[in-house]
């Protein structure tokens, strides 16, 4: 079996699953800190600033939000960064991209700010080499199981064992963030490839291991996942609790939304919110804006669309409505 395959097959189990369970609300409730709350409030009221294209509120907002925490999540200070190249503010567009600079983001991927051009990384970077080592090692074994068409048994034994040690490495180290691992350029050298824990986490919340949920919660808490990574491996673990990640899906090359009651959206957009995440509406705003910005720049909001296809017809119509969202209001 292929590494699509498995994906593939993962990815309609849960599905499924999710169908036949999402009018359940069980499981533990949980809130981020109150500093993080206001922090991620704040990060939506600037990304819905963006897509009004009120770039000074944005601007403010940004402001604001980064004075809320310590740690901003790197995202966010790119967002923050092709706000003030918008506004020709010089000077936070070097302090910015200094920032995302000394995180690990390629030289290569400021050639086009002309503002960066003359800076360099700090030699002060807090970056633990050995730590993000050890991750990628952890997540080499990870894909070589799935690549050898491992047996579900034997697949479960190698993720349980980079869980316990993963484990370990936290005990060790801390919880990893851009920090103290770095950010990992894509291979154009023009972006940011996803962390060797992304996968990782994937793979620990669809085996539901042991304390996943706190680990989960105190990696969020601690700014190493952000809310939406923190909702969809929750998803894939409780798969009983509505957190819709996305709110949108895409079905043989049409869009479609999740048919919930007012109650049940209420419901699902109280307990987004209770972690940090936008609301339903939000969300599909910024996916809107998306869709229709081909040209213009590609701002990092948490936008995916899953996919699906094969689905019975009947079953398309008892869960999901189709929603035009090229249709801008």
């Amino acid at each position: 079996m292929t590494l699509t395959n498995s994906l593939t097959i993962l990815v309609c189990f849960f599905f499924s699953i999710q169908l036949c369970c999402q009018s359940s609300t069980g499981g533990l409730e949980f809130e981020v800190s109150r500093i993080s709350s206001t922090y991620f409030s704040f990060i939506n009221k600037a990304e819905l600033a963006i897509v009004e294209a009120n770039y000074t509120k944005a601007k403010k907002l940004y402001d604001k939000a980064f004075k809320t925490i310590a740690y901003q999540y790197s995202d966010d200070i790119f967002n923050a960064l092709k706000v003030s190249e918008i506004l020709d503010d010089t000077l936070n567009v070097k302090a910015l991209s200094q920032e995302l600079m000394n995180r690990g983001l390629c030289l290569e991927f400021f050639e086009d700010i002309p503002a960066a051009t003359n800076l360099s990384k700090s030699p002060d970077i807090n970056r633990n080499e050995k730590f993000r080592f050890e991750l990628e090692d952890l997540h080499i074994s990870d894909q070589e199981i799935r690549y050898n068409n491992a047996s579900r048994k034997e697949i479960r034994r190698v993720d349980s064992l980079n869980y316990l040690k993963f484990l370990a490495l936290v005990d060790t180290y801390g919880y990893p963030n851009v920090i103290n691992i770095g950010i990992e350029c894509s291979s154009n050298n023009k972006g940011i490839a996803p962390q060797p824990l992304s996968e990782l986490l994937v793979h620990f919340a669809q085996h539901q291991f042991a304390d996943i949920d706190s680990t989960l919660r105190l990696m969020l808490n601690n700014h190493a996942i952000n809310p939406y990574q923190y909702g969809y491996h929750m998803g894939n673990k409780k798969r009983d609790i509505p957190f819709y990640a996305t709110p949108i899906v895409r079905i043989e090359g049409k869009y479609y939304t999740y048919r919930h009651t007012k109650p049940r959206r209420k419901e699902i957009n109280r307990k987004r919110q209770s972690y940090g995440m936008a609301s339903i509406e939000d969300q599909i705003k910024k996916i809107r804006f998306r869709l229709a910005n081909t040209s213009g720049v590609n701002f990092r909001f948490y936008t995916s669309i899953d996919q699906y296809n094969g689905l019975a017809e009947d079953l398309v119509k008892k869960h999901f409505v189709e929603y035009d969202l090229l249709l801008i209001k």
